[in-house]
C-alpha cells in the first residue's frame, strides 16, 4: 500500500510539473497568439462540420419541414450556399453508400 501511495504520489508530482510548465509556456506572447489563432482555425472548421453534417442529413433523410428551413436559409447566405455545394461529406458518405448498399439507402 506504502509503495502504491508513493507512486501515485510521484506520478502527481510530475504531472503538476508538466502541466504547469505548459501553462508558463502557453502564457508567452508568440505562443499566445499562435494558440488563438491554432483555435480559431480549428473552430471554424468543426463549425463547417457540423454544417455539412446537418446538409448531410438534409440530403440523404427527409427532414420534412425542418430541412426545407434548412434549404431556405441557406439560399439566403452566400457562406452556406458554397458549404452546401461543396459538402465533402456528402459527396464522402455518397461514395461509401456506392461501394457498401446498406450504408445509404
Amino acid at each position: 500500500t506504502l509503495l502504491l501511495l508513493a507512486a501515485i504520489g510521484l506520478v502527481h508530482h510530475l504531472l503538476n510539473v508538466v502541466f504547469f510548465s505548459a501553462k508558463v509556456i502557453s502564457k508567452l506572447p508568440i505562443v499566445h497568439s499562435l494558440d488563438k489563432l491554432l483555435g480559431i482555425v480549428v473552430g471554424i472548421l468543426e463549425t463547417v462540420l457540423i454544417v455539412w453534417t446537418i446538409y448531410a442529413f438534409n440530403i440523404f433523410r427527409d427532414l420534412g419541414t425542418l430541412g426545407q428551413v434548412i434549404v431556405d436559409y441557406t439560399r439566403d447566405s452566400k457562406i452556406l450556399t458554397c458549404l452546401y455545394e461543396n459538402n465533402y461529406l456528402a459527396y464522402l458518405i455518397e461514395q461509401l453508400g456506392q461501394k457498401l448498399p446498406f450504408f445509404v439507402k
